[in-house]
């Protein structure tokens, strides 16, 4: 292990992010630690090194990781999981007093981008994205917009549909009544995430 390392919050099944992250560090000479409740995740297998953790909701989460920061000279944490991601904004002037950064956004920044529907309307709004078209309700579809694909709002919701009419969209909000429906784009998905500086 190196003088400088990173280390990836709950690695889980996300290789392919660890396999990217591990080269990346590779060029540099920096070591890559992963950690994960479930200590037989397939990415952990990619990394230098292997802690322990308790659950993010454990009292003695911070506490346990600032221990884990000065043992192993971690200067970088990749948050993997969007409770992670509203988690450590409110803890970040700790994390920096111990000399370690973290990827995230500041609070409200990290609220808007995971909660579906203030995204959706963040891009609207915000962005000018004005070829989307969006309904928070069934009664703001219109026939000519369908087929829509639909949503929950929170970053646990599981409800991820294509709407093909009115009744479909109903039957949608009555199972998921925070969701939101939006314009329904065929074709591969590509999630792109960025840092771009340490302000938040």
């Amino acid at each position: 292990m190196g003088n400088t390392n990173i280390l990836i919050l709950s690695v889980s099944r996300k290789t392919l992010l660890t396999q990217w992250i591990v080269k990346a560090a590779r060029k540099m000479n920096v070591s890559v630690i992963g950690t994960d409740l479930n200590h037989d995740s397939p990415a952990l297998s990619l990394v230098d090194k292997t802690i322990s953790l308790p659950g993010l909701k454990d009292p003695s989460y911070i506490n346990e990781l600032l221990s884990q920061i000065k043992a192993n000279q971690i200067k970088l944490i990749i948050p993997t999981r969007d409770e992670e991601l509203l988690f450590f904004p409110e803890h970040i002037k700790t994390l920096q007093a111990s000399g370690c950064l973290v990827l995230c956004n500041l609070p409200d920044v990290s609220k808007k981008m995971i909660n579906k529907s203030a995204f959706t309307y963040f891009c609207i709004e915000e962005l000018g994205v004005r070829n989307l078209r969006v309904a928070g309700t069934p009664q703001e579809a219109k026939a000519d917009d369908f087929p829509l694909f639909f949503r929950g709002a929170k970053p646990s919701a599981t409800l991820k549909i294509q709407i093909n009419n009115q009744a479909e969209l109903n039957a949608a909000f009555l199972l998921c009544p925070d969701g939101i429906a939006s314009t329904y784009l065929e074709g591969k998905e590509i999630s792109i995430d960025c840092y771009v500086s340490r302000e938040g």
